[in-house]
């Protein structure tokens, strides 16, 4: 005999099933559909995650125009403010600058008052224009 045919003998068969082959197929077939709709819900909420992160941007761009218009609206505000220390001065100063007039004119005494009273006024109005 010659090689061949001794070969061709001593082939043993390695058995072979195809539904086992088909079943691990369709095995792989159905995780691969798990998988891919997986992938579809997690697509999905990375979307629905989009929009939230975006309405979150939009929220925080409004809140800092309101916070700019906001110290905006302070600062006017705090040069507005009404100081009343340029009123006393200005009124004590007013006051004093008529009290000699009055008194070297040897005027009554509701005079002086008077004079004292609306030298106050004048000065308090010129404190208040210096300030």
């Amino acid at each position: 005999m010659d090689n061949q045919q001794l070969l061709l003998k001593n082939i043993k068969q390695i058995p072979y099933d195809y539904n086992e082959e088909k079943q691990e197929l369709n095995k792989i077939l159905g995780q691969a559909r798990e998988l891919n709709q997986i992938q579809a819900e997690l697509a999905s909420i990375i979307d629905i995650q989009d929009e939230e992160i975006q309405s979150i941007n939009t929220n925080t761009e409004e809140v800092a125009d309101l916070a700019v218009k906001a110290n905006y609206h302070l600062e006017s505000a705090s040069g507005k403010k009404f100081k009343i220390s340029p009123l006393m001065i200005g009124g004590a100063v007013g006051a004093l600058f008529t009290l000699p007039v009055t008194l070297g004119t040897a005027a009554t005494g509701a005079v002086v008052g008077y004079a004292a009273a609306a030298g106050g006024v004048l000065g308090a109005v010129a404190g208040k224009k210096l300030a």
